[in-house]
């Protein structure tokens, strides 16, 4: 006899919390990462020489942002929307050379059990749709909020890739070998530049490393200063 019981389905990827409401309080608890940001593990990327075609992009990106700095007041009080150029000059520039393998979406929805939102600016792979960068752009003097939404996102994007690969492996039937699981992301006001990695092993051992980019983009010195490091 039918008791009235009826069948229902939790979904684990219904998080109430948006990216952009995360402190670095929470994270600092969340992730049992040391307090300050300056403490986090030194993210160990090192700058490389340019071909000349690189060095043609490069040029270009300046002169656009010289452009830009030209038409719009690029101050400390410009908005998150002017300053938002600056950044899509440097994204738009730096795919150049990856566009075969990967594209650039601004504004993407991503979803997973530690929070929901837009990324900013994103880098996907064009086979397997994963996120391969994630650019969160902050407000004057937001740069520590910045970062913490930023490593929640990377979180997101870390776990999905591991989901899709158990799925090919339930597909497969088949064990693979231990894999570490790497998404990475930049905070920027446009003007500071902070690299973030994010490294999930097989027992969910999740590490995030960070590297800031010595020296500032000085739009108001010229293009010399912004050619620089």
């Amino acid at each position: 006899k039918d008791k009235g019981y009826k069948n229902f389905t939790v979904s684990l990827d219904s998080p109430a919390k948006n990216f952009s409401s995360y402190t670095w309080n929470e994270v600092v608890n969340q992730y049992g990462i040391r307090e300050s940001p300056g403490l986090l593990p030194d993210f160990d990327i090192q700058p490389k020489s340019l071909s000349e075609d690189e060095k043609a992009v490069l040029d270009h990106i300046v002169k656009d942002c010289s452009f830009k700095n030209d038409a719009y007041l690029l101050d400390s009080y410009a908005s998150e929307a002017t300053r938002s150029t600056i950044v899509d000059a440097f994204m738009v520039g730096a795919m150049h050379f990856y566009k075969s393998g990967m594209y650039l979406a601004q504004q993407r929805q991503m979803s997973g059990m530690r929070g929901h939102g837009e990324v900013d600016f994103a880098v996907l792979d064009r086979i397997h749709q994963n996120q391969v960068l994630g650019v969160t752009e902050v407000k004057k003097d937001d740069h520590v909020q910045g970062l913490a939404q930023n490593m929640v996102q990377l979180d997101v994007a870390v776990q999905q890739k591991k989901r899709k690969r158990t799925e090919e492996e339930d597909e497969d039937s088949g064990e693979r070998p231990p894999v570490r699981f790497n998404s990475y992301g930049i905070v920027t006001d446009s003007v500071k530049w902070t690299l973030v990695a994010g490294t999930l092993d097989e027992d969910d051992n999740l590490e995030f490393r960070t590297k800031e980019i010595p020296g500032t983009l000085g739009l108001k010195e010229g293009e010399e200063c912004m050619r620089k490091d």
